[in-house]
């Protein structure tokens, strides 16, 4: 062996079949594992969901209520601890915990002109060309 050579990297054709045989049966042993969840976890879920509409929606209502107001709370105190051990005013955390949400609000906003001037930019492409709508509509 090459002292300029790796000796995890082996170039013969046994051990590339080795490699491929190990990673299709993890592939296949991941597939039968996604199959059984989903009929074990998903289907029954989904069976209750189609036959408790109103419930589901009050469950899903109040878990992202609860979920948000979770974070909300965590990511306060979180926040207000940093700032407390950071030695700084009550003043200067009230002013940082008032004006940081208007931060994320002009982020979200500046993403969001962005993704509709794309969302518009790809509108007006299509929409000019009837033509090509056509041949992607009709597959020929």
């Amino acid at each position: 062996m090459n002292s300029i050579e790796n000796k995890y990297e082996r170039k013969g054709i046994g051990d590339r079949t080795k490699e491929i045989i190990t990673l299709s049966i993890f592939i296949a042993i991941l597939a039968l594992t996604s199959v059984i969840l989903v009929d074990a976890i998903v289907y029954p879920f989904s069976k209750f969901v189609i036959n408790n509409v109103t419930l589901y929606n009050i469950i899903f209502k109040y878990s992202i209520l609860g979920l948000g107001l979770l974070f909300f709370v965590l990511y306060l105190k979180q926040k207000i601890s940093y700032a407390g051990k950071t030695q700084n005013s009550r003043s200067k955390i009230l002013i940082y915990l008032l004006t940081r949400p208007f931060h994320y609000l002009s982020l979200l906003l500046i993403v969001l002109i962005i993704v509709s001037a794309t969302l518009a930019l790809i509108y007006i492409l299509f929409s000019k060309n009837y033509f090509f709508l056509y041949e992607l509509s009709s597959g020929k």
